[in-house]
């Protein structure tokens, strides 16, 4: 866990920003990785994944964003720049950041980086020019198709975050984010998994940047070029959520219009046949809420549930799936 340590002055230079293209392509190359979360992310890894394996991709994968080890900080280095182009002008026009970002790493981790994104980063144009068309094609390959979609839900709850604070304050703020997030004044703690011992983090000024992301799958907390601490946080909370970004989003909001969005949500996650707790984890909504809903969706046909010592699973029966499928 990490502690942030708040002042007032501090508090009054917080700022809810969004994420830009270069972060959420990086930040998708660890979920390309890994298996976790199939409802959200399966549709999107059985494109990416292949489209990643090619060229340049694989080394560039590997090295920004290895599976087991700490992954290269760019997002502070180019902070929220709204697009592609702008972002890897940020990078590479001036190689000194990058440069003095990768001297925090031992020499081993830097050399797990393409020879031309170290190239890159002391000055040499032709490496600068290489890393810029490999860093394009890896956002063509993970995120381009749906960026349009990933920003729009990012501003959505950049809204969302923006309408807490101005009706609630700050804490208010702070608390809803994630419940990885907890908000006990003066204290932000922050469940950051890398870190396994307590951390205390005084901030010295620089104010705390909080960026919702697409790709992000648990808090993450990094340290920008003038000192202001960038937190990003998970944005997708849902199979449903996660339909309206990568596609399917129509058929997805007929079904949520008709049963509701957390119903609807209820519905998709019953088709890998979870048990209540599990639906109440994967939705973010209490048990009790959970079970609730499966009731009304059984009662209605559309799942079944059965009771497995003391746990209940539930189904998705062939009536769910075809009103899942548009049939209706």
């Amino acid at each position: 866990m990490i502690r942030v340590h708040f002042t007032s002055a501090d508090l009054a230079r917080v700022r809810i920003a969004v994420l830009g293209p270069l972060a959420e392509t990086q930040l998708s190359f660890w979920v390309a990785q890994h298996n976790g979360e199939a409802a959200l992310f399966d549709a999107w890894r059985s494109q990416a994944r292949p489209r990643l394996s090619v060229g340049d991709l694989p080394g560039l994968v590997r090295g920004l964003a290895p599976a087991r080890q700490r992954m290269v900080d760019l997002f502070t280095l180019v902070g929220t720049a709204p697009e592609m182009e702008d972002a890897l002008d940020l990078l590479l026009s001036d190689p000194r950041p990058l440069r003095d970002e990768l001297a925090l790493y031992r020499r081993g981790r830097r050399l797990m980086l393409p020879p031309w994104m170290l190239c890159a980063s002391t000055g040499d144009g032709r490496a600068a020019r290489h890393a810029a068309e490999a860093l394009t094609t890896a956002y063509q390959a993970t995120i381009a198709r749906h960026w349009p979609r990933m920003r729009a839900a990012l501003r959505r709850e950049q809204d969302t975050a923006m309408r807490a604070l101005a009706c609630g304050g700050i804490g208010q703020m702070l608390s809803s984010l994630h419940p990885a997030i907890r908000w006990r004044p003066p204290l932000l703690e922050v469940d950051y998994r890398p870190l396994a011992r307590g951390t205390d983090v005084h901030l010295t000024g620089g104010g705390m940047v909080i960026a919702p992301s697409v790709f992000c799958r648990s808090p993450r907390l990094y340290v920008g070029r003038s000192e202001e601490l960038m937190l990003i946080y998970p944005v997708l909370r849902s199979v449903l959520a996660a339909a309206e970004v990568f596609g399917g989003a129509g058929k997805s909001q007929a079904v949520a219009e008709l049963l509701g969005r957390t119903r609807a949500a209820v519905l998709e996650a019953a088709e890998g046949s979870l048990t209540t707790g599990e639906i109440a984890r994967r939705l973010g909504v209490s048990p009790a809420s959970a079970s609730q809903h499966t009731s009304v969706l059984r009662e209605a046909g559309l799942i079944s549930s059965h009771r497995q010592g003391k746990t209940v699973h539930h189904t998705i029966t062939s009536l769910g799936k075809a009103l899942l499928d548009g049939h209706f």
